[in-house]
């Protein structure tokens, strides 16, 4: 698939994803820890850009502490940082990412 084709199918996708997904999201959100935990972006390889940006947009746009952090060093440093109710955003796949994921779960956390 073209990178063009992938960039004309984003709203589509994120119309679904809404649509699907609404009432597991607001969910989420509600039971997240707002501003007692920052919100840990999780991610790997070429999606952690991705990462970065969401961080940022939950600081600057929302003034909500966050971090983005990559998956394969989560458990040897930021993991220390996650609790209960803590909200941990997965972005990407992988190896790393799943081991990142359970260990948080493991901690508490919402991902």
């Amino acid at each position: 698939m073209s990178i063009r084709k992938e960039l004309q199918e984003i709203p589509d996708a994120l119309r679904q994803m809404n649509e699907k997904g609404r009432q597991q999201y607001e969910g989420l959100i509600r039971r997240a820890s707002w501003g007692e935990k920052p919100v840990f972006m999780l991610a790997g390889g070429s999606a952690y850009p991705a990462a970065l940006t969401g961080a940022w947009a939950f600081q600057s746009l929302l003034g909500t502490p966050a971090v983005a952090a990559r998956a394969g060093n989560f458990s040897a440093y930021t993991c220390h940082a996650v609790g209960a109710r803590s909200l941990v955003i997965a972005v990407g796949g992988g190896d790393d990412m799943t081991q990142a994921v359970k260990k948080a779960k493991s901690r508490g956390a919402m991902v």
